[in-house]
């Protein structure tokens, strides 16, 4: 009886310990084949610099991993992620842009929240036509204007089209369901018409107006037209999708078009030319006015609202067929990301559609979203009575005596709108330009060292000398000129707390 005890006990122990082998090697070979994850703050790294992931499933900002609530196969990696409840059911869904080993295009992948199982779940998967990163963005968006948050991507394909798409994610007898309410492509740009919504929308208690899609290109059926063809897109909600509403034709000069072909030709350098400097966007009221400085030198974006000023570093750019795309982070915090596409309306004229990617909910609507145009300093400043070409006579005088001397001994030399600066203790070297801003006369220097002598714009101005008649009038002397650092903004100019500049030329 004894023996028969042992016997039994000895085949239950068997029995649980192969169990449990089986149980661990069939848990690992499913962990291998799918991976979810959580968001992790990782400990600081002793060594200094970025740290990358082991896993496909994450994304590293600013030492934070972020990472794929929807679990992911091996040959998928993530690109970005977006968290919005995309199905109305109270809980936040996640939409991941991912790259897979056997497509090169970007996909969508959608995962919502299973409240009954704790855990996100892959419910669709949708292939975009757009294969580079810096010309994607994607958002979560209320387009109807029935509290609804429609799944927005836009980008360009292989052939630089711009495409847009958008899609409800409805649940339909018990299945998840992706219901595509607008399908629009365009050889120029694509922008969405965020218009405000009243305050009986923001609090849940009434519909707000859908936001028309305009899709703005050329004549296909005649390409060497310099017309463009506006199309609107809106909301229907019989046939619940988008359809075309109107088409607008405008007119574009025969002068125009070889103007807007020596802008758009194909080179980066040719369209940054074009951007840098201060565009504006006029509002209502003086404060609602907008201004965005393309500094194409210095790689920097800076958008100017009233007393604010939001200051972005010039990432990545690319041609697309009527104008480029940006990307850019912010001056000093580099989760702000923002993508902008400027889209060529004429040549003083440019269309801007600002997308900012963060990993945080935000407004709708872009208060920088919009048509500007080129400012032009002279005919913002300009009085008739002063002569307008005063600052080209400065950038000969400096030119042609060629060298100058600083009160420290620097020596400056000028040619061809170039400068060079070399002294016991100071190299330098750049470009500078002159601006005729109405009596006051500037030059402005973009020094490509990181130590510069001077720096940004000062206003120019000859010394005095006694006049040679002997009387108590004076005279500009132009072998010493006077330097002052100056601060210009779109309406107004004012010297800064810098000291000046004094160089003189020595006769020989």
């Amino acid at each position: 009886m004894k023996k028969q005890f042992v016997v039994v006990v000895f085949v239950i122990v068997a029995s649980v310990l192969a169990f449990v082998l089986v149980s661990r090697h069939y848990f690992n070979t499913n962990q291998r084949q799918m991976t979810s994850a959580k968001t992790v703050i990782p400990q600081s790294d002793p060594a200094g610099g970025h740290e990358h992931s082991s896993s496909n499933s994450s994304i590293i900002k600013d030492d934070v991993v972020i990472e794929s609530l929807i679990p992911l196969s091996p040959d998928e990696t993530l690109i970005n992620i977006v968290s919005m409840d995309f199905n109305g059911d109270g809980y936040e869904d996640q939409v991941n842009a991912i790259k897979s080993a056997d497509s090169p295009y970007l996909q969508l992948l959608v995962g919502l929240y299973d409240a009954q199982k704790y855990q996100y779940t892959r419910v669709a998967q949708i292939a975009t036509r757009v294969t580079q990163v810096k010309t994607f963005s994607y958002a979560g968006i209320d387009l109807v204007g029935d509290h609804r948050v429609s799944l927005v991507y836009q980008g360009f394909d292989q052939s630089g089209t711009a495409i847009l798409q958008a899609y409800f994610i409805e649940n339909q007898n018990g299945k998840t369901v992706l219901h595509q309410i607008a399908d629009l492509q365009s050889n120029g740009s694509i922008f969405i018409e965020q218009s405000e919504r009243d305050d009986s929308y923001n609090q849940s208690l009434a519909r707000g107006k859908s936001f028309a899609i305009w899709a703005y290109s050329s004549d296909e059926d005649n390409p060497d037209s310099p017309d463009q063809i506006q199309t609107c897109w809106e909301w229907n909600g019989a046939q619940k999708k988008y359809v075309q509403t109107r088409q607008l034709r405008v007119k574009g000069s025969s002068v125009e078009a070889k103007e807007l072909a020596g802008i758009l030709d194909g080179t980066v350098d040719s369209f940054t030319s074009f951007l840098d400097g201060l565009w504006y966007k006029t509002g209502k009221t003086p404060e609602d006015s907008r201004y965005l400085f393309f500094d194409r030198y210095g790689k920097q974006i800076v958008f100017l609202m009233g007393d604010d000023e939001e200051v972005y570093n010039w990432q990545n750019n690319s041609l697309h067929y009527r104008g480029m795309y940006i990307s850019a982070t912010n001056f000093e915090i580099d989760t702000l990301q923002r993508n902008v596409n400027i889209s060529l309306l004429s040549s003083n004229e440019i269309r801007v559609i600002i997308q900012d990617a963060v990993y945080m909910v935000i407004s709708e609507e872009n208060v920088w979203n919009g048509e500007y145009k080129k400012m032009k300093f002279s005919s913002a400043f300009y009085d008739k009575d002063v002569p307008l070409r005063l600052s080209d006579e400065y950038i000969k005088n400096f030119e042609e005596k060629h060298l100058w001397k600083s009160t420290d001994g620097t020596e400056v030399s000028f040619e061809n709108g170039m400068y060079t600066v070399s002294g016991d203790l100071m190299t330098d070297k750049g470009e500078f330009i002159s601006l005729q801003i109405a009596e006051k006369t500037f030059v402005q220097f973009r020094s490509e060292t990181t130590t510069p002598f001077f720096n940004g714009t000062y206003m120019i101005v000859y010394a005095s000398e006694p006049s040679a008649s002997g009387s108590d009038s004076e005279q500009p002397d132009k072998n010493r000129v006077i330097l002052q650092p100056y601060v210009i903004k779109a309406t107004d100019s004012y010297p800064s707390d810098s000291r000046p500049v004094i160089l003189s030329h020595e006769q020989r």
